[in-house]
Parts: structure tokens; C-alpha cells; sequence
């Protein structure tokens, strides 16, 4: 550039070109590839297991401080240096981050890492603080409390344009206000106070998905009515808490009459009149199913539903069946699994999620021919799967350490995920690769708050050009004129011309050199 500097004059790559460079380089700081060594791993469980041994909870701090102190120097030596590190925690280490948080029980927390980077981002200018809140800040986790509205209400808040929400219960902290009753509404369904603005009425406008954790939100019909109303957009919507009767039943009447994916898979059912726990030990079939309250007039709509328990997809309406896509297999005895689905029913049926019945026998030779994608909700269900040669993604729920789904290499899957808390390990890459399969890398999902680990047949690999397979947004229209700056420091005016901002294809640069300029 400086040897064709004219003074005065500046050089700058059109803005469309600059939307695509961040979309992407984005999409490639939120993989991390970062793999624990054996070595390692072993170290952090010689900590785990010197620390639960430890019986004076009175000396906890000290003995830990203690044994780290022993471990220090073999945690230093098998720890990855920076240049072994993914761009995400080589970013995040340079800004007084740290590097990559192990995950190796079940029981830990799982976090969000590569959210720091964008907030970066959104600091160099007004423009690209309208751009990165609107388009790369959209897969959000709320409480919906009054601090959290507040907290949004800032100006300089970059959540503009969530378009995959999880509600959470609010975390409890010293100065935090008692919970709000049981038939309370949210604070921001129904706030109408001073605080709220013309922009908090529009936040939701966007959102497409909803993931519902918290039992708050569906002690009443009439909570997710208000939360439908606000989201004109919503496609889907995810149960994960335990859920009335009579709340099932109202929203099946009205609220979810037009919502196309429906999911309560991980959702419980709470029927007073008939506990799905009896004394004394026991499980007893609840009577209550939430497939029976499927009516006819969602044919046009539903295209997904995922249930908690077993249900005779073939009651269905056939006008119902005929537009079906993903649905759940779940048996429990052997009279269940003498219901078959009728393949002719089912036309568009390309993805199921299967569970071992009761007696923990695999259930994977009842899934259709025309499938194409499976989900195991456990390890377990892997079995069987071997057999079926349509099946080109397998999809799996692991409780467990990894190496106790490797046997899914033996499938013919082009493309296996894994959603685990458990971090993989160097031996586990080993073993996928001497199946045939590469190791993609890990992304964030934070509506099961876990991670989601992608392995790619080595004759199927994914170009860069694809790395938006791992569910990463996909953006048609990028707004650039919504909200606040940073500081008054930032650069001019948000604003642009339509033909600027419409839209984030490339006429002038080849996509091969923006990811030149990405690397």
C-alpha cells in the first residue's frame, strides 16, 4: 500500500467485503482444536482425586493451594504452550485471558470462550459495533430479570438482535432481590415501567429459537402465549424443565398451533393426579402423553416434535405424518417396539433421536430406510447403527468419557458430533483417526451448555468455504444502522447505502483470498 500512497488519499476494502472477512474469521475463532494430552489428563486427576480425598472441608483452600503446588511443575511441563493453542485461546491468553478450561467430570461447568474476541471487536468504531451486535451476537442466554433488562437497556450492551434465545433462572448472588413467585411473569413480558424503551420492544422481533430452562417461564400458559406474541419470527422452542399438565394442554390449544419444531425431549410432564413416581420405589407409565395433543390442524405447520416418552407415531393424522421431519423413537418394552413407523407415511422423514428400551437392548434396526441423520440421547443406542448404510450423520449425547463411543466409527456415517461436558482427549483423536476419521473441532452450545465436538470422514473432509456446517450463522442481510457506539472516540456514522449493507456476497474478491486475509 505504501508504494502507491497518494497523500491524502485512503485505501479501504468495500464494506460488504469487510462484513464477509468478520462473519468468517468469527466462525473460525469460535472452533477451538485444542486436545488434552494423556499426561495431562492424568495430572488433573491425580488433583481431583488428592483433593476428594481430602476429608477436612475445614482446611479445602489450603490443601488444594497444596497440591497444586505439588503438581505445578508436571501440569507446566504437559500444558500446551501458546503456539500449540487454537486462534481462540491464543487470543484469549494474550488479553489476560487463560488457556483452555479442561473439562474432565460430568458434574463441571461448562463456559462460553469465544464471545471475548467479538466483544473486542465491537469496540473499534461505531459501524462495526452496529454490525457485530446485530449479526454476531445473536445466540444469547437471559434470565429475564430486572438487573438483566437494565443491563440490556445500556446503550452500550452489544445483545441488539438475539436470534437464539435460552432462558435461565437468575443467578443468585448477595445484593440480588428474593425470587419472584411461582405464577409471576418475567419481568420483561410484562414490564411496562419508565426503563423500558422502543428498543426493548423490538429486542425479540428477530428471535427464531427459544430454549426454555426454567420452570418460571411455563407455570402458565399464558407466560409463553406473551413470549410467542413477542417473537413474531419463532420457529422453534425447546422444554427443559418440568412443566404442568394443564400448561401442556393450553399451549397446545393456541400458543404452539404455528411453531414449526417443537422439543420435549428433556421436558417432565408434572401431573398431579397421577405422580410419575410412586412410593416405595417403581416407575409407573404416565397416562398423560403429550404426543396425544398433536391436532390435525398443525399439519401445516409442525415439521419437527421431539417427546419425552414413548408414542405410536402412526395415530397421527395423515396429514400430520406427511410433513414430519425429525421425530424421537423411544421404547421402553418389547410392545413398544412391535409399532413400526409405516415408511409410506412418513415421506419427509430424514432425522430421528433413539433411546435403549428399558432392557438396554439397542433399538437402532427400527429406524427407517429413508433416514439420513440419527441422534443417540445415550451411548448406548449406538448399537445397531453399523447396520444401516443410508445413515450419513450420527449424532450422540455423551454422559460418559468418549472413549466409550468410539465403536461409532464403525458405522457408515460420513459425519459424527458429539455433545459432551467431557473434554476429548489425545487418545480419542488417535483412535478416530485410525478409523478413518478427522477431528474438526469444538464449538459451544449453550442450550445444553456443553460442547460439541465435530469428526469428519477423511474422503468427506469440509472445506473452509463449509465451516458454517457446524451450525454457525448463517447471514443473508447484515443491518448496519441499530445501535449506540462504544464512545464518542468511534469512527463516523453507522449508516449506508442499501446497496452497501444488503447483503454479505463478495463480487470483487474471491473467497480464496479472504480467507487469506483471515489466516
Amino acid at each position: 500500500m505504501e508504494d502507491y500512497n497518494r497523500g491524502a488519499l485512503e485505501y479501504a476494502l468495500p464494506w460488504p467485503i469487510i462484513q464477509r472477512i468478520f462473519i468468517l474469521a468469527s466462525q473460525y475463532n469460535s472452533i477451538c482444536t485444542c486436545v488434552i494430552s494423556d499426561a495431562l489428563k492424568g495430572c488433573i486427576y491425580t488433583r481431583y482425586q488428592a483433593i476428594w480425598q481430602n476429608r477436612d472441608k475445614s482446611q479445602q483452600s489450603q490443601y488444594e493451594l497444596h497440591t497444586d503446588m505439588l503438581l505445578h511443575r508436571d501440569m507446566t511441563q504437559h500444558a500446551l504452550t501458546r503456539d500449540q493453542m487454537c486462534t481462540l485461546h491464543q487470543f484469549n491468553l494474550d488479553h489476560g485471558g487463560r488457556g483452555p478450561n479442561y473439562v474432565l467430570q460430568s458434574d463441571h461447568q461448562v463456559t462460553r470462550e469465544s464471545y471475548r474476541w467479538v466483544r473486542r471487536m465491537a469496540l473499534l468504531s461505531k459501524r462495526i459495533f452496529a454490525f457485530v451486535s446485530t449479526t454476531l451476537v445473536t445466540d444469547v442466554t437471559l434470565d429475564l430479570s430486572e438487573d438483566t433488562w437494565r443491563h440490556i437497556n445500556n446503550c452500550h450492551c452489544v445483545i441488539k438482535n438475539p436470534k437464539t434465545l435460552t432462558l435461565v433462572s437468575p443467578s443468585p448472588s448477595p445484593t440480588s432481590p428474593p425470587p419472584p413467585p411461582p405464577d409471576t411473569q418475567p419481568f420483561s413480558l410484562t414490564s411496562s415501567s419508565s426503563s423500558t424503551s422502543q428498543h426493548d420492544e423490538h429486542l425479540f422481533d428477530n428471535v427464531e429459537k427459544i430454549h426454555i430452562n426454567e420452570s418460571q417461564f411455563v407455570n402458565n400458559a399464558s407466560t409463553i402465549n406473551t413470549l410467542i406474541n413477542k417473537t413474531p419470527k419463532l420457529v422453534s422452542i425447546s422444554f427443559n424443565c418440568e412443566i404442568p399438565k394443564p400448561t401442556v394442554i393450553d399451549l397446545f390449544k393456541g400458543p404452539l398451533q404455528h411453531i414449526r419444531s417443537l422439543n420435549f425431549q428433556n421436558a417432565y410432564v408434572e401431573d398431579p393426579d397421577n405422580p410419575r413416581w410412586i412410593c416405595g420405589g417403581g416407575r409407573r407409565a404416565e397416562p398423560f402423553t403429550i404426543g396425544s395433543m398433536i391436532q390435525p390442524s398443525m399439519s401445516s405447520t409442525l415439521t419437527k416434535i421431539l417427546l419425552p416418552d414413548h408414542f405410536n407415531w402412526n395415530t397421527l393424522s395423515n396429514e400430520v405424518k406427511q410433513h414430519l421431519q425429525v421425530i424421537s423413537l423411544l421404547y421402553y418394552n418389547s410392545k413398544d417396539t412391535n409399532v413400526h413407523l409405516k415408511v409410506l407415511d412418513f415421506p419427509n422423514l430424514r432425522h430421528v433421536h433413539i433411546k435403549n428400551d428399558a432392557y438396554g437392548r439397542a433399538l437402532g434396526s427400527l429406524i427407517p430406510g429413508q433416514v439420513k441423520k440419527v441422534t443417540c440421547l445415550e451411548n448406548q443406542s449406538i448399537g445397531g447403527l453399523s447396520i444401516l448404510s443410508n445413515i450419513k450423520t450420527i449424532r450422540v449425547h455423551n454422559r460418559d468419557e468418549i472413549s466409550n463411543i468410539v465403536g461409532l466409527c464403525k458405522t457408515p456415517a460420513n459425519k459424527i458430533i458429539i455433545f459432551s461436558k467431557v473434554d476429548i482427549c489425545e487418545k480419542n483423536i488417535k483412535d478416530f483417526n485410525n478409523s478413518g476419521f478427522n477431528y474438526f473441532g469444538a464449538t459451544f452450545k449453550a442450550s445444553s451448555n456443553t460442547k460439541k465436538f465435530v469428526f469428519i470422514k477423511n474422503d468427506n473432509n469440509l472445506p473452509l468455504s463449509n465451516i458454517k456446517q457446524l451450525d454457525q450463522p448463517s447471514i443473508s442481510t447484515i443491518p448496519t444502522s441499530t445501535s449506540s457506539p462504544p464512545s464518542s472516540s468511534s469512527s463516523p456514522s453507522s449508516s449506508s447505502s442499501p446497496s452497501s449493507s444488503s447483503s454479505c456476497s463478495n463480487p470483487i474478491l474471491p473467497t480464496i483470498i479472504i480467507h487469506k486475509i483471515i489466516e
